[in-house]
């Protein structure tokens, strides 16, 4: 068995990809130049994420796979504004992958659109209709409320209180219950999670400068901190991959 084979194998032996060495080898045989890579390099090795071949085969894999990436498949049946997805599809446009979401609307119309600009919350409907704006909390942050609401302690229902309100209401799960504002849950970008703004939140109240979603340099390379404490260098990551 030579070095190469050996070097390539100690990457993924961990992960369950092949039964065994052997198995594995036999890639080599179609493609002695090869070398194991990640097909979406923010995600851990998986046989869903695993790509064998030169570095030409992964670029041109970028540029002309249609294949759907496993890590949209647990967004089927997520809500955004008023569409829910439905399924996925991959269209090529300018030797770039895009990602595209068959949603149905409120409205009941069915329809595509950019994944991205959906759940970065440039598109919130079909389109063809007027949309309608509720402010309140029930409306926006459906999942959450259901989840978290703490209909014991709180007064007000979640359906009349304004998502801009800077009042705090209480909130549990299962370490109990908690205040937050509904201003904070309007805070929320694109990767975050409610017990991450919950964290974002409570770090402001001991600390100055606190950011979310804030890009630092570690080790010469560019990364986002889910919250950083500035005047400490800390940076926590709440419930990711790393």
């Amino acid at each position: 068995m030579n070095n190469k084979i050996i070097n390539e194998w100690n990457k993924i032996k961990d992960y369950k990809i092949f039964d065994s060495i052997n198995q594995f080898a036999i890639l080599f045989d179609t493609n002695p130049n090869g070398s194991c890579y990640k097909k979406y390099s923010n995600y851990p090795w998986s046989k869903e994420n695993f790509f064998f071949g030169e570095y030409k085969d992964l670029l041109n894999f970028y540029k002309t796979s249609t294949e759907i990436p496993f890590y949209l498949k647990p967004m089927v049946g997520k809500k955004y504004g008023q569409l829910e997805l439905k399924s996925f599809n991959v269209k090529i446009k300018n030797n770039k992958r895009v990602y595209y979401a068959n949603c149905i609307c409120d409205c009941g119309k069915e329809c595509e659109k950019e994944y991205n600009r959906i759940i970065e919350g440039h598109v919130t409907t079909c389109g063809e209709h007027k949309q309608i704006h509720k402010n309140d909390l029930l409306t926006n942050f459906k999942e959450i409320v259901e989840k978290y609401w703490d209909y014991e302690k709180n007064d007000d229902l979640p359906e009349f209180v304004n998502i801009k309100s800077d009042k705090g209401y209480w909130w549990k799960d299962e370490t109990g219950s908690f205040k937050l504002k509904p201003t904070e849950l309007t805070k929320r970008k694109f990767g975050t999670s409610f017990h991450e703004q919950c964290i974002f939140f409570y770090l402001k109240q001991l600390f100055k400068n606190v950011k979310n979603r804030y890009r630092v340099k570690l080790n010469n390379v560019i990364t986002e901190a889910d919250i950083f404490v500035e005047d400490y260098s800390i940076a926590i990551e709440y419930d990711g991959i790393f």
